[in-house]
Protein backbone atom coordinates (compact mmCIF):
# COMPACT_ATOMS: atom_id res chain seq x y z
CA UNK A 1 0.00 0.00 0.00
CA UNK A 2 0.96 3.42 -0.75
CA UNK A 3 2.60 5.58 2.17
CA UNK A 4 0.84 9.09 2.29
CA UNK A 5 2.03 11.92 4.23
CA UNK A 6 -0.27 15.16 4.76
CA UNK A 7 1.69 18.13 6.42
CA UNK A 8 -0.59 21.08 7.30
CA UNK A 9 2.04 24.00 7.56
CA UNK A 10 1.67 27.31 8.88
CA UNK A 11 1.50 29.60 11.80
CA UNK A 12 -0.83 29.14 14.85
CA UNK A 13 -0.66 33.24 15.78
CA UNK A 14 -0.55 34.92 12.17
CA UNK A 15 -4.31 34.77 11.43
CA UNK A 16 -4.89 33.06 7.91
CA UNK A 17 -1.44 31.93 7.84
CA UNK A 18 -3.27 29.06 10.01
CA UNK A 19 -4.97 27.60 7.46
CA UNK A 20 -2.80 24.76 6.89
CA UNK A 21 -2.76 23.81 10.09
CA UNK A 22 -6.12 23.75 10.87
CA UNK A 23 -6.89 21.47 7.54
CA UNK A 24 -4.58 19.06 9.43
CA UNK A 25 -6.15 19.17 12.52
CA UNK A 26 -9.64 18.28 10.45
CA UNK A 27 -7.91 15.70 7.66
CA UNK A 28 -7.02 13.86 11.32
CA UNK A 29 -10.37 12.70 12.34
CA UNK A 30 -11.64 11.57 8.90
CA UNK A 31 -8.65 10.04 7.22
CA UNK A 32 -7.68 6.18 7.56
CA UNK A 33 -5.42 5.81 10.27
CA UNK A 34 -2.22 4.64 8.21
CA UNK A 35 -2.66 8.01 6.46
CA UNK A 36 0.40 10.19 8.57
CA UNK A 37 -0.95 13.75 9.88
CA UNK A 38 1.66 16.25 11.16
CA UNK A 39 1.52 19.40 11.55
CA UNK A 40 4.73 22.25 10.63
CA UNK A 41 5.42 25.50 12.36
CA UNK A 42 9.22 25.54 11.99
CA UNK A 43 9.10 26.85 8.53
CA UNK A 44 11.09 23.84 6.46
CA UNK A 45 13.75 22.98 8.81
CA UNK A 46 11.94 19.83 9.88
CA UNK A 47 11.26 19.14 5.99
CA UNK A 48 13.71 15.82 6.09
CA UNK A 49 11.08 14.15 8.22
CA UNK A 50 8.13 15.32 5.89
CA UNK A 51 9.68 13.07 3.52
CA UNK A 52 10.63 10.41 5.34
CA UNK A 53 9.58 6.77 3.98
CA UNK A 54 6.83 8.25 2.28
CA UNK A 55 4.95 7.68 -1.47
CA UNK A 56 3.68 10.37 -1.53
CA UNK A 57 3.76 13.91 0.31
CA UNK A 58 0.74 16.45 0.52
CA UNK A 59 0.95 19.76 1.75
CA UNK A 60 -1.64 22.38 2.64
CA UNK A 61 -0.86 26.02 3.71
CA UNK A 62 -2.29 29.34 2.69
CA UNK A 63 -0.89 31.73 -0.15
CA UNK A 64 -1.32 35.53 -0.35
CA UNK A 65 -4.72 36.37 -2.27
CA UNK A 66 -4.03 37.86 -5.85
CA UNK A 67 -6.24 39.02 -8.06
CA UNK A 68 -5.96 35.97 -9.68
CA UNK A 69 -5.97 33.71 -6.79
CA UNK A 70 -8.75 35.65 -4.70
CA UNK A 71 -9.48 34.88 -1.19
CA UNK A 72 -10.91 31.44 -0.57
CA UNK A 73 -9.36 29.60 -3.89
CA UNK A 74 -7.78 26.82 -3.83
CA UNK A 75 -5.05 25.37 -6.04
CA UNK A 76 -4.08 22.06 -6.44
CA UNK A 77 -0.28 21.82 -7.72
CA UNK A 78 1.52 18.77 -8.59
CA UNK A 79 5.21 19.66 -7.64
CA UNK A 80 6.69 16.55 -9.28
CA UNK A 81 4.67 17.37 -12.77
CA UNK A 82 4.97 21.46 -12.64
CA UNK A 83 7.64 22.36 -10.36
CA UNK A 84 7.68 25.91 -11.53
CA UNK A 85 3.69 26.09 -11.01
CA UNK A 86 3.89 27.19 -7.45
CA UNK A 87 5.82 29.83 -8.42
CA UNK A 88 2.15 31.28 -9.12
CA UNK A 89 1.46 31.07 -5.44
CA UNK A 90 2.88 34.09 -3.56
CA UNK A 91 3.69 32.56 -0.17
CA UNK A 92 2.54 34.58 2.80
CA UNK A 93 6.21 35.44 4.31
CA UNK A 94 5.91 34.32 7.31
CA UNK A 95 8.07 31.10 7.48
CA UNK A 96 12.18 31.07 8.01
CA UNK A 97 12.09 29.20 4.16
CA UNK A 98 9.16 29.47 1.97
CA UNK A 99 7.48 26.35 0.94
CA UNK A 100 9.28 26.62 -2.82
CA UNK A 101 12.36 27.16 -1.43
CA UNK A 102 11.97 24.33 0.78
CA UNK A 103 10.42 21.85 -2.01
CA UNK A 104 13.20 22.72 -4.22
CA UNK A 105 16.18 21.83 -1.44
CA UNK A 106 14.54 18.45 -0.78
CA UNK A 107 14.61 17.77 -4.21
CA UNK A 108 18.17 18.85 -4.56
CA UNK A 109 19.37 16.77 -1.78
CA UNK A 110 16.89 13.77 -3.17
CA UNK A 111 14.84 13.68 -0.49
CA UNK A 112 11.32 14.32 -2.34
CA UNK A 113 9.27 11.27 -2.82
CA UNK A 114 7.54 10.03 -6.04
CA UNK A 115 4.99 12.28 -5.40
CA UNK A 116 4.13 15.84 -3.81
CA UNK A 117 0.79 17.72 -4.24
CA UNK A 118 0.73 21.13 -2.72
CA UNK A 119 -2.65 22.66 -1.94
CA UNK A 120 -2.74 26.54 -1.69
CA UNK A 121 -5.54 28.62 -0.10
CA UNK A 122 -5.64 32.09 -0.77
CA UNK A 123 -6.02 33.76 2.46
CA UNK A 124 -5.30 37.81 3.52
CA UNK A 125 -4.94 38.16 6.77
CA UNK A 126 -1.42 37.39 8.60
CA UNK A 127 -0.59 39.86 11.30
CA UNK A 128 0.53 39.09 14.67
CA UNK A 129 -1.93 37.47 16.90
CA UNK A 130 -5.17 37.90 14.13
CA UNK A 131 -7.49 35.47 13.82
CA UNK A 132 -8.26 33.03 10.85
CA UNK A 133 -11.05 34.77 8.84
CA UNK A 134 -14.20 33.68 8.94
CA UNK A 135 -14.02 33.90 5.12
CA UNK A 136 -11.50 30.97 4.88
CA UNK A 137 -14.19 28.55 6.84
CA UNK A 138 -16.48 27.07 4.49
CA UNK A 139 -13.35 26.99 1.70
CA UNK A 140 -11.05 25.04 4.26
CA UNK A 141 -13.98 22.74 4.57
CA UNK A 142 -14.14 22.52 1.01
CA UNK A 143 -10.40 21.84 0.31
CA UNK A 144 -10.53 19.47 3.90
CA UNK A 145 -13.29 17.51 1.55
CA UNK A 146 -11.10 17.58 -1.28
CA UNK A 147 -7.76 16.45 0.31
CA UNK A 148 -9.76 13.29 1.91
CA UNK A 149 -10.75 12.36 -1.79
CA UNK A 150 -7.61 12.93 -3.29
CA UNK A 151 -5.47 10.96 -0.49
CA UNK A 152 -8.05 8.06 -0.62
CA UNK A 153 -7.70 7.77 -4.32
CA UNK A 154 -3.71 8.15 -3.82
CA UNK A 155 -3.83 4.96 -1.13
CA UNK A 156 -5.83 3.29 -4.09
CA UNK A 157 -2.64 3.80 -6.39
CA UNK A 158 -5.36 6.12 -8.84
CA UNK A 159 -4.86 9.92 -9.63
CA UNK A 160 -6.21 12.55 -7.82
CA UNK A 161 -9.32 13.51 -9.31
CA UNK A 162 -10.29 15.93 -11.35
CA UNK A 163 -10.54 19.48 -9.90
CA UNK A 164 -14.15 19.84 -9.04
CA UNK A 165 -16.05 23.28 -8.33
CA UNK A 166 -13.26 26.26 -7.83
CA UNK A 167 -12.18 27.32 -11.22
CA UNK A 168 -8.86 28.57 -9.98
CA UNK A 169 -8.10 24.88 -7.98
CA UNK A 170 -5.89 22.56 -10.63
Amino acid sequence: MKRVRVVGWGSPYRGDDQAGLWAAGALRGILPPEVEVRDSVAGGADLDTWCQNVDALVVIDAAQATPGLPLGAVRRLDYRAEPRALRTVRGTGTHGIGLLDALELAERLDLLPREVFVYAIAAERFGPGDRLSEALREPLANLVRSVRSDVLAMLKDEPPQAPRGDPHRR
